[in-house]
């Protein structure tokens, strides 16, 4: 609300003129464009470290075979019992590997979801649980 005193003019009296304003819709856009800068900052965040972390369990796993396959640092001598232990190494490497793997594609799908929200608030879809 504003107010504004008029000048005296012809008439003896003066008088004031109140202006009210409804500025709920201007706030309401000023607060979901706020919102909407954290939301992108906080996708980005998350979104950030998944790469790194995906190539790192890659290459973990990419780095372990081929020292299996070169009989390099993992102790064979040609015994089977290191060797069955070798290969359930393998095992648990590959079988993290594909979960982080996994897990963090379904991260970045959600992100990227979250994002696409953001860009469009009016659709909403449904993500999986």
């Amino acid at each position: 609300m504003t107010a504004t005193a008029l000048r005296q003019l012809f008439w003896s009296g003066r008088g004031v003129v109140f202006v009210i304003e409804d500025l709920s819709e201007l706030l309401s856009a000023q607060r979901a464009a706020a919102w909407s800068e954290v939301a992108r900052r906080m996708a980005h965040e998350i979104k950030n470290p998944l790469t790194p972390i995906q190539l790192s369990a890659e290459r973990i796993a990419k780095s372990y075979r081929r020292a299996a396959a070169n009989g390099a640092g993992n102790g064979a001598n040609g015994k089977g019992e290191e060797l069955g232990y070798d290969n359930r190494v393998a095992a648990v490497i590959d079988e993290c590997t594909e979960t982080i793997s996994r897990e963090v594609a379904g991260l970045k799908a959600m992100v990227d979801e979250f994002s696409r929200l953001l860009a469009c608030p009016g659709r909403v879809s449904r993500l999986p649980v």
